[in-house]
């Protein structure tokens, strides 16, 4: 082990890194200017030249060059005699002129630092999520290098026939479809090709640069490739036509810089024939830092180094990214395979590819069924269409009885799976309480029902004994038990296959945004307009932070209710995390929830918002006037509003909502119309919540990705944020 990781005083193993870096720099030097390569031409031990010989050979400077060659001396990297002469010793020759794991790992590095200040600002709490692939202009490059150099000796003689499956006979065979995920430049995509020249291969990237090279590429005898096409695509949105067409889709090295790798490997999944074969070489660890450092020493540093200065980023760089980092390991990779349709993952060591791991699977061969089965956390985009054209309807089985949260995650739901499917939703009025569950949503949510035909909607205005006289669910109608857990997402697109013209799902309350994921902004504008003149706005003096608390019923059915303690540790980290970042001058706490008494004792002196609109009418024969009186210097507010009002107040004045109750459904919606759209939550994984403790909640279903957990510290005093899970 090199004397930098060894028990050195601290002091010492700083000089020997800062020395290191340095000279690992000068390297960098002399493989991009060749001097290393020109040296070992001009020179030898017998035959030591001087500075300037070498930089007339390289074409360089000499007193650059001399400076260069210092260094690397110094270094001891090169040979240096007391006439200042150089050469390069013979037995270093061949590691230093040869690229090579090395080489390409120090040359690569400083292409990593590039957009070194902009990755400072990734670190900060209010800085982007990540950075472009576009900010690294020449890292593909030297990467490209490498992975030549080592895969042209060994993909062909060892890495396809440890996928197994048939695939050298296959591809020697011919008539088999091959597809290179994240193809970059092209090279595996067309070496295959000229290796099985009766086999069809398609190099998918989502970099229009890198598929203009790919298509650059000519046969070893300057011809055109005729079983070899480059498609620049996005790896999450693959061509539908492509379902189950391809016998075999490879990875290499590309899936842990997607922002969302999860999307990519479900779409490969979709578009495996049935038996077909998925290959995925990715970086070596354990997805365990203390045994990654046990196992591999200075190996990791440097991996982690490098996820650190450019994989992490580019893959965190949305909102919804899984920011794995290229150490995410074995044990994260199975998993989310797993998650992703494929259970049987086979795990196999490379000893040609010294910092790999190569991933194998295949598609069940009962395809359409087990990838859907398999693809519980599925995120489908679903843009805005035309209802009513279908002729085809889709229904839910509604819980009327249920409170307004839950009313707006049904009907929400039912138009995002209703454009999935192409079909017409229909809000069926059959049930006594119908007539309260659609008031009350088009109170609050008015315009969804643009979009959402209610069967029977005059019973609104009629008191309806029986139960004969409601709108009932056609007889003719496919019911389908559909979403059996409330909060546990499952995926729309195995109904695709029912053709009856009237679908009814029975399932219970449909509690996850990804029944209508990429809808928020047009859920948002179909609130009602309103303005609320008795809570302080949100402007360019004032910082609105609005808590939302859950009591009552959720103490008597087991549910995570609000908690003092919690909710004003989390509003104090709140503060000091969000609130002193704003130079807005005027900072106030909105309190809205179900216990006037609780969340009155919170703090002293909140003022309710009936207190804050102090009205004095005056009346004459022509006009009322209303005169406000604002209460002065209050930071503490509790609303009385009504909850179609507290949702329009979020929209226009939440800069940061914390939702106190962890299952509390009007706290989440609260979260998810407001102003900032930066929410807080009580991590229910840290509470004994039935929902959760049962399974019926499954926090990566429920709980957008950018939102954040928060949970009480050991001394169940101070508030921690918590990871999310994958």
């Amino acid at each position: 082990m090199c004397e930098m990781f060894s028990t050195v005083p601290m002091k010492e193993k700083l000089f020997n890194l800062a020395v290191s870096n340095v000279i690992s720099n000068a390297i960098t030097v002399g493989l991009r200017l060749n001097l290393f390569k020109t040296l070992s031409q001009i020179s030898s031990q017998k035959n030591p030249v001087l500075p300037e010989q070498l930089a007339e050979a390289a074409g360089c400077k000499e007193r650059y060059v001399r400076e260069w060659c210092n260094c690397m001396a110094c270094g001891e990297i090169i040979e240096v005699n007391e006439e200042e002469k150089f050469w390069i010793a013979e037995e270093n020759v061949e590691d230093l002129i040869n690229s090579s794991f090395e080489t390409v790992m120090i040359g690569s590095t400083p292409t990593m630092l590039e957009p070194f200040d902009h990755l400072l600002e990734c670190f900060k709490s209010n800085g982007p999520c990540g950075l472009a692939y576009s900010e690294f202009t020449k890292f593909q490059y030297f990467m490209g290098k490498m992975s030549q150099t080592l895969h042209e000796k060994h993909v062909i003689a060892d890495m396809l026939p440890a996928i197994g499956n048939g695939i050298v006979e296959k591809l020697e065979t011919g008539g088999i479809r091959v597809l290179d995920v994240g193809c970059g430049n092209g090279f595996h995509s067309s070496f295959f090709a000229e290796q099985y020249p009766k086999a069809d291969f398609v190099g998918l990237d989502i970099g229009a640069d890198a598929i203009n090279q790919a298509k650059e590429r000519k046969t070893k005898y300057g011809g055109v490739f005729n079983n070899l096409e480059f498609i620049e695509c996005d790896a999450a949105k693959m061509p539908e036509i492509w379902t189950d067409t391809f016998d075999l889709v490879l990875i290499f090295d590309a899936c842990h810089d997607q922002c969302r790798p999860d999307l990519c490997i479900r779409e490969v999944h979709r578009v495996l024939k049935p038996d077909g074969t998925f290959a995925i070489l990715e970086i070596n660890s354990s997805s365990n830092v203390f045994r990654d450092k046990a196992e591999m020493g200075p190996l990791a540093a440097l991996l982690y180094g490098r996820s650190m200065l450019h994989c992490l980023p580019v893959g965190s760089n949305c909102q919804d990214a899984l920011c794995l980092g290229s150490m995410w390991g074995r044990k994260r990779a199975v998993d989310l395979f797993n998650k992703c349709g494929f259970p049987n993952v086979r795990v196999i060591d490379t000893q040609y590819f010294p910092i790999n791991v190569l991933y194998c699977a295949q598609k069940k061969l009962s395809s359409f069924l087990n990838r859907i089965d398999g693809n519980k956390t599925e995120m489908i985009n679903i843009t805005r269409s035309e209802e009513g054209n279908s002729t085809k309807y889709l229904s839910f089985r509604l819980s009327p009885y249920s409170r307004l949260g839950n009313h707006l995650f049904e009907l929400s739901a039912l138009l995002g799976v209703s454009r999935l499917l192409k079909r017409t939703p229909l809000f069926f009025m059959n049930n006594k309480l119908s007539p309260k569950m659609l008031k009350n949503t088009k109170t609050a949510m008015p315009g969804i029902f643009k979009h959402i035909v209610v069967v029977n909607d005059t019973v609104i205005q009629i008191i309806l004994r029986t139960q004969s006289n409601f709108a009932q669910v056609p007889t003719i109608a496919r019911s389908t038990f559909f979403n059996q857990r409330c909060c546990v997402y499952e995926d729309p697109r195995i109904l695709l296959s029912i053709d009856n013209q009237y679908l009814h799902l029975t399932g219970i309350y449909f509690q996850s945004y990804k029944y209508f994921q990429g809808m928020r902004n047009e859920l948002t504008s179909y609130l009602k307009e309103a303005n609320i003149s008795n809570l302080p706005e949100s402007d360019k003096n004032t910082f609105v932070t609005c808590v939302h608390i859950r009591k009552g019923d959720f103490l008597a059915h087991g549910l995570a209710a609000s908690d003092s303690v919690f909710t004003k540790a989390a509003l104090e980290f709140i503060r000091k995390r969000e609130e002193e970042k704003s130079e807005k001058p005027r900072k106030v706490t909105v309190i809205f929830g179900d216990d006037l008494k609780f969340m009155k004792s919170l703090y002293n002196g909140s003022v309710t918002s009936n207190e804050q609109q102090k009205q004095v009418c005056f009346f004459t024969s022509f006009f009322r006037k209303r005169s406000q009186i604002p209460i002065k210097n209050a930071t503490h507010f509790i609303s009385q509003n009504s909850p179609s009002d507290d949702f329009v107040y979020s929209k226009k004045n939440c800069d940061v909502v914390l939702i106190s109750a962890a299952h509390s459904t009007f706290g989440w919606w609260m979260g998810y119309f407001s102003k900032g759209n930066k929410v807080y939550y009580m991590d229910i994984r840290a509470t004994n919540d039935k929902s959760y403790i049962s399974g019926d909640l499954h926090e990566i279903d429920y709980y957008l990705p950018h939102w954040i957990p928060l949970r009480l510290s050991a001394d169940n005093k101070t508030v921690i944020q918590s990871s999310r899970v994958l």
